[in-house]
């Protein structure tokens, strides 16, 4: 018998059907979903402490500025007083009322 006729002979044919059933991948599924839930939580628990954070710095920076701006008042009120002092020791000085000393102190 010849290879050709060989083979038609013992040639069959056949159908078959198959079916995969993940079994185990469920559960990857589910933690991975699980996970991206949790890591959603972070996020949105880390951009609100961030935002927390930003409006402390903010009403810190209010409050320095505020502090600040009194500070600049009493040191101009002090700048005033001063000058107001020396002037009257200058005054004092010329009339002859304080001694020359007491005018350099004031100075």
């Amino acid at each position: 018998m010849n290879f050709g006729r060989q083979l038609n002979t013992n040639f069959s044919h056949s159908v078959g059907i198959g079916i995969s059933i993940p079994v185990f991948n469920g559960f990857v599924a589910r933690d991975a979903i699980n996970s991206a839930k949790i890591n959603l939580e972070k996020a949105i628990l880390s951009t609100e402490q961030e935002k927390q954070q930003l409006k402390q710095e903010i009403y810190k920076a209010c409050l320095d500025y505020e502090i600040t701006l009194q500070k600049y008042a009493s040191l101009l009120s002090a700048r005033q007083h001063s000058e107001t002092s020396f002037y009257a020791a200058q005054t004092r000085q010329e009339a002859g009322l304080i001694t020359y000393f007491e005018y350099l102190t004031e100075k």
